[in-house]
């Protein structure tokens, strides 16, 4: 592998980040939202907590 094509190879990847990171940012509300739903499905314990609380009832 040339210096050439190494040097082309990671022009190519930073420009492709670079792309995809703007995409990002300009679909930003959108994407903050999907993040905000996935957080409140990961972060919602309360089916998990009641279970725990009626396994414990029952060891008591």
């Amino acid at each position: 592998m040339s210096v050439f094509s190494s040097n082309y190879k990671k022009e190519e990847i930073m420009k492709t980040f670079v792309e995809v990171f703007n995409g990002i940012i300009s679909n930003k509300e959108e994407t903050l939202k999907g993040y905000e739903e996935v957080i409140k499905e990961l972060t919602y314990t309360k089916d998990l907590d009641d279970k725990i609380n009626g396994l414990e009832k029952e060891a008591k």
